[in-house]
């Protein structure tokens, strides 16, 4: 279900549970978003300005408490690599006979060059399985990249 459609759906339900009285004093929904928004912002880190920042546990481990960041290594002082990836996502990695691998640029945080992802193709679908955080678009990078996934790979065996 599609995002706005699903928040009609539940907006009406809720509607039809509360009484026009409670509706009444109730804040706006643009004041609603404003205070989830704060809260949300409150617990979760500040952008790094730097690539020498400590990544909070919960997002090192998935929601059952296994590693999710497998890599973090710094390549030179000032440029660092972290890839993520559950252990179930590097099983189907390495399970296939195809994969797809894609950097983007726009969306990357500002202190890293890209996000690199690594798909495997299964059942005719794509499945994203590793999650990178690059500093540049080296041939030594990916080189090193490669490297440090083997090395993940051999440790699972």
């Amino acid at each position: 279900m599609k995002q706005h459609l699903f928040h009609g759906y539940m907006t009406k339900n809720v509607q039809k549970r509360i009484s026009e009285a409670t509706t009444a004093i109730l804040p706006s929904e643009r004041e609603m978003n404003s205070g989830i928004n704060k809260a949300r912002r409150a617990m979760t880190p500040t952008i790094p300005t730097t690539q020498l920042f400590d990544i909070a546990e919960p997002f090192t481990k998935t929601l059952h408490d296994d590693d999710f960041l497998i890599v973090d290594k710094m390549i030179t002082r000032r440029q660092r690599i972290l890839l993520f990836a559950s252990r179930e996502q590097l099983k189907m990695l390495l399970g296939v006979d195809t994969i797809l691998m894609d950097g983007t640029f726009s969306t990357c945080p500002s202190v890293f060059d890209q996000v690199y992802t690594i798909h495997a193709v299964k059942y005719d679908q794509s499945f994203p399985c590793v999650f990178g955080l690059l500093p540049n678009r080296l041939k030594t990078t990916y080189h090193f990249m490669f490297q440090e996934l083997k090395s993940v790979a051999m440790q699972m065996q």
